[in-house]
C-alpha cells in the first residue's frame, strides 16, 4: 500500500465504545433423524395356499346364489302373474316335492285316506276359510300328500268357473281305498233348477278349457275324466281313476322327475368341475 492511512484510527467502524469482533451468536437447528428402510424378513411359507381350492369355492358360492335369486323371481313372478287364468305350477311343484319323497320310498301311495274339505271360493276360484277333517284309519303321510294336493290344486284357479256360475260354498272329499282313486266336488246353489243350470253351464266351459291345455298333459287327462251331476240343490263334479291308472299316471311322472333329478345333479357336477379346473 503506497499510501497508507496514518493517526489515530478508531479500532470499530461502529465506533470507539463497540467491540471489534462482537462474538458470532449461532443458532443451533435440530438434528434430522435418518431415514429408515424397514427391513424385509427372509422367511418363506412352508405352504403356499391352494388357489384352485378358494376359486372353485368361490364358483360355488356364486352358481348357489344365483340358483336362490332365480327361485326368487319365480316366486315373486308367480305372485305377479296370478291373474286368476289356469296355473300348472301349483301342481307341478306338489309333484316334484312328494315325488322325490316317492321315489325315497317314504310314501306308500297305495295306502288308505279319506279327507274332506269344508270351504268358501274367491273370484279366483281358491279355497278361503277350509275346514279339514280325517277319516280315523287314514293314513297320515297320504294325508299329508291329499292336504297339499288340494291347497295345489286350489291355487291352479280350476275352480274358478265355479265361482264365476254362482258357486260359492264348496266340500271336497278326497279318498283312496283298495279300487280308486277319487275326488268329489260339491256346492250348494238357491234351487235345483239353477243346479241343473250351472251343469249346463260349466260344462261348456270344461270343454273350452281343455282346448287350451296340452294334449296327453295330466291337466287334460284330468279335466276329461270329470263328470258332472246334479242332487236336488246341489252340483256335482267327481274325478274317479281306479288304482290301475293311478300307478301308471304316478310312474310315468316319477320317470320323468327321475330324470330331471340326474340331469340336474350331472349339471352340477360339471359346474363344479368347471370351476376346480379354472
Amino acid at each position: 500500500n503506497n499510501n497508507p492511512i496514518v493517526g489515530n484510527i478508531p479500532t470499530s467502524p461502529l465506533g470507539s465504545g463497540a467491540a471489534a469482533n462482537p462474538p458470532y451468536q449461532s443458532r443451533r437447528l435440530p438434528r434430522p433423524k435418518p431415514n429408515k428402510t424397514p427391513g424385509i424378513k427372509n422367511v418363506s411359507p412352508k405352504d403356499l395356499p391352494d388357489l384352485g381350492e378358494e376359486i372353485a369355492k368361490n364358483e360355488k358360492e356364486k352358481i348357489e346364489a344365483e340358483k336362490k335369486a332365480a327361485q326368487d323371481s319365480n316366486i315373486e313372478a308367480s305372485k305377479d302373474e296370478d291373474d286368476g287364468s289356469f296355473n300348472s305350477r301349483p301342481l307341478e311343484d306338489w309333484g316334484k316335492i312328494y315325488g322325490e319323497r316317492i321315489l325315497k320310498k317314504e310314501i306308500d301311495v297305495n295306502a288308505p285316506f279319506t279327507v274332506e274339505v269344508v270351504a268358501k271360493l274367491d273370484e279366483k276360484g281358491k279355497l278361503i276359510k277350509p275346514q279339514v277333517t280325517a277319516k280315523k284309519d287314514s293314513d297320515p303321510k297320504m294325508l299329508e300328500v291329499a292336504k297339499a294336493g288340494i291347497a295345489a290344486f286350489s291355487d291352479t284357479n280350476l275352480l274358478k268357473p265355479l265361482y264365476e256360475l254362482g258357486g260359492r260354498d264348496i266340500v271336497i272329499t278326497f279318498s283312496q281305498d283298495a279300487d280308486n282313486l277319487q275326488a268329489i266336488i260339491k256346492t250348494k246353489t238357491p234351487s235345483p233348477e239353477r243346479a241343473n243350470s250351472l251343469q249346463s253351464n260349466l260344462k261348456l266351459v270344461m270343454q273350452g278349457a281343455s282346448n287350451f291345455m296340452k294334449e296327453g298333459s295330466d291337466e287334460a287327462n284330468l279335466m276329461s275324466r270329470a263328470q258332472l251331476a246334479t242332487d236336488k240343490n246341489f252340483l256335482i263334479i267327481n274325478f274317479l281313476i281306479s288304482n290301475e291308472e293311478k300307478t301308471q299316471l304316478i310312474e310315468k311322472n316319477l320317470r320323468s322327475l327321475e330324470e330331471k333329478l340326474k340331469k340336474n345333479q350331472t349339471n352340477g357336477g360339471l359346474a363344479e368341475n368347471k370351476a376346480s379346473v379354472k
